[in-house]
């Protein structure tokens, strides 16, 4: 169920859940069709790919059953209390998927949310089809950054050869992206190797990141990045 209503996220509270809520035990996933960026949204009846940054606190549970996530969707006012992630498409082992369940707090996700009942309430599931570490141990604001994927730009760079980047901003396509002259990754903390390897990956467009400052020279100061849960740490 979506719901625009927060609850307070205090960081008194980040470690705090009721435990006398229930548990997901009596909502079985496999009742679920597993979901695939493949799919027709519309032919399908299912909602919309969505890029969702979780909350970096947990959600106080007021009565059963209980939502256990809250997802704000980049670039958009939207957020969704959210009962379970799906992390079946990624098709991960029970060891990384456990894994990955414990570091959602720090990813970048894009999915589609479902509707399900569980105990006779409307509540949503998050079918995750990408899932994308933070690069440093930095804070980002989903309710207020900007977040891009990037891909080296082929038009619109002041001259050959082009060394830029075409940013288009997630939840938002445009047939126009931003033409960056670059970005500075200074924030990150990164070696030299690791700033040449997220550079590489923000061409081939498999990176992600988000910013909340202004470009200088057309160079975009990045906040935060993002890799594919696979690719593993930067060296």
């Amino acid at each position: 169920m979506r719901k625009t209503l927060r609850f307070l996220q205090l960081s008194a509270l980040s470690s705090f859940l009721l435990a006398a809520c229930g548990t997901q035990d009596e909502f079985d996933l496999s009742s679920l069709s597993v979901t695939s960026e493949d799919d027709k949204s519309d032919a399908a009846g299912k909602s919309p790919l969505t890029w969702a940054r979780p909350s970096a606190f947990n959600v106080v549970c007021i009565r059963h059953p209980c939502a256990t996530n809250m997802l704000f969707d980049v670039n958009t006012a939207a957020s969704h209390l959210v009962y379970a992630y799906d992390w079946r498409a990624l098709k991960l082992t029970q060891g990384d998927e456990k894994n990955a369940e414990a570091q959602a707090k720090n990813m970048l996700l894009r999915g589609r949310y479902v509707s399900v009942k569980v105990a006779g309430e409307p509540m949503e599931v998050y079918q995750v089809t990408r899932a994308n570490m933070r690069v440093a141990d930095l804070a980002d604001s989903p309710e207020t950054d900007r977040y891009y994927s990037t891909k080296a730009a082929s038009t619109g760079c002041p001259q050959a050869p082009c060394n830029g980047l075409a940013a288009t901003r997630l939840n938002m396509p445009s047939p126009q992206p931003e033409i960056w002259t670059g970005v500075d990754l200074g924030k990150l903390g990164l070696s030299q190797k690791g700033i040449a390897t997220l550079q590489e990956e923000l061409a081939a467009g498999t990176a992600y990141v988000s910013t909340n400052g202004q470009a200088k020279d057309g160079i975009v100061p990045v906040g935060q990045a993002f890799r594919p849960l696979k690719a593993g740490p930067l060296q």
